[in-house]
């Protein structure tokens, strides 16, 4: 049965694997695909979606053998091998070590859960509307004190710490806060009154990093609320069902973090860096072309991604050491802020960068009436202490602090990686072209006027996946 028959169905990236592993299509295409996964181990563990690489490999494995009777001649049949010879010797590996991540997966699962779980029994506090007023906030912080037992409540602490320097620090975004009222960062820092009336009417979602550290301001200023207020934002909780904003898919997760364990101990075994690439959907997609297993990335079913997913994965990769590349060229300022250490800064950067509502104006950094996807995902790293740094190359890396890396992966003896030379009219260095404004020489330039699908999040932007992905 030809694949092409089965194009009626939902394309995600999960379906899309499922079906080109069950089904056959063109030989010379299933050949050539079979290759692009198997360029190296790397590329191929981060390749997989929702089952475990192994389960990948034995899925590919049996495909292969089952096509390798309509080889047409010996050129074919000797690709074919020897794409089985390397899922077998993947499969070694993959074995080895499987177990041991799975265990870590499971761990990190239920510390997840149970922070969570305090989340969840917070808002219910909520949604009861008691009168006694700081139960909650209570409850949600004596967690966030408990920063040293796990990731999980390290992002909860370190929310707290930004929105108390925020709260301070208000008077400093005044003016522009009033020059974009729909804006919701702007909303977000606006005074205490303002910001409850943006709740109310349901101008600030709590989904995703903003709404992450909107809830973390409800909860701190819970105190204030009077018994009105503490009913309108009960109703809010319960009509927009928040805790769908507080939990990710946990079958996502597990296999998410089960790559992301079996990469580090790849990296580790080779001498490899340890690198995770974040940005927006085309770039981010193009350096998974152009450079296969070189960089971890969330690569979760479709259909389960989520913000929340998306901050967690963040969590996860932070606690295990990586280095987390940012794969887009920022503006001189917004590097600056960045590489100041100093979070109100940054936060200064992206409120200069606020555009007017409509989205014919939309940037690199804002879309719409809120900050794009990359801007948010940089926040949530340095409220946890990551700190930026500027490569050689010209691109932005952010690295957790060593001390609370959970497990150093990172191998001692890093080999180099082989940098490709990009000549421009102005420039011969290695990595940065000066005559492209926003993308290093490793990503692939887009055309103007860029589309809104530009900055949103791989995991959100099925249009990019759909016309934009790689060709394998």
């Amino acid at each position: 049965m030809s694949y092409s028959n089965l194009e009626t169905v939902r394309s995600t990236n999960l379906t899309t694997l499922n079906v080109w592993l069950c089904n056959d299509g063109d030989f010379n295409t299933d050949i050539q695909k079979a290759e692009k996964y198997l360029q190296n181990m790397g590329n191929f563990i981060l390749s997989s979606v929702d089952f475990t690489p192994l389960e990948f490999a034995e899925k590919m494995e049996v495909k292969l053998k089952r096509i390798l009777g309509q080889a047409d001649n010996t050129i074919q049949e000797e690709k074919l091998n020897d794409c089985i010879n390397k899922i077998e010797n993947y499969k070694k590996f993959l074995k080895l070590n499987l177990a041991a991540a799975e265990k870590k997966a499971n761990n990190l699962i239920k510390q997840y859960e149970n922070v969570t779980d305090i989340k969840e029994e917070c808002l219910n506090e909520m949604l009861r509307a008691k009168p006694k007023l700081h139960r909650a906030r209570n409850l949600f912080i004596k967690v966030a004190q408990q920063a040293d037992k796990s990731i999980f409540q390290r992002g909860i602490n370190s929310y707290q710490i930004l929105w108390d320097q925020l709260s301070t620090n208000l008077k400093i975004f005044k003016d522009i806060v009033k020059k974009y009222p729909e804006n919701q960062l702007a909303l977000l820092l606006h005074d205490h009154q303002s910001f409850i009336e943006a709740l109310e009417d349901g101008k600030i979602p709590l989904g995703g990093e903003l709404g992450a550290l909107a809830l973390q301001r409800i909860f701190s200023e819970y105190p204030q609320l009077t018994v009105r207020q503490k009913v309108s934002i009960a109703t809010l909780i319960e009509k927009t069902q928040i805790e769908r904003d507080t939990h990710c898919n946990s079958v996502a997760l597990k296999s998410e973090i089960i790559k992301l364990q079996l990469y580090a101990q790849y990296c580790r075994d080779n001498d490899l860096p340890l690198v995770a690439w974040i940005g927006s959907a085309r770039p981010v997609f193009s350096m998974i072309a152009d450079h296969p297993g070189e960089g971890a990335y969330l690569n979760c079913d479709d259909a389960k991604w989520s913000p929340e997913l998306n901050s967690t994965w963040l969590l996860i990769v932070s606690s295990m050491g990586y280095e987390i590349k940012l794969v887009e060229q920022h503006y001189p300022k917004v590097v600056d802020a960045l590489t100041s250490g100093k979070i109100l800064n940054y936060v200064s950067a992206l409120i200069d960068e606020i555009r007017p509502f409509p989205k014919e104006f939309d940037s690199q950094y804002h879309g719409g009436d809120q900050p794009t996807a990359t801007p948010q995902e940089i926040l949530r790293l340095m409220s946890i202490g990551c700190k930026a740094k500027k490569n050689d190359d010209g691109s932005v890396s952010l690295t957790p602090p060593k001390s609370w890396v959970a497990e150093d992966y990172r191998s001692r003896k890093i080999k180099g990686l082989p940098q490709k030379h990009n000549i421009g009219r102005e420039s011969q260095d290695v990595g940065v072209s000066r005559t492209r404004r926003h993308s290093v020489s490793f990503f692939k330039g887009s055309a103007q006027p860029v589309k809104k699908s530009l900055f949103e999040h791989p995991g959100e932007s099925e249009e990019i996946r759909k016309n934009e992905k790689p060709k394998l």
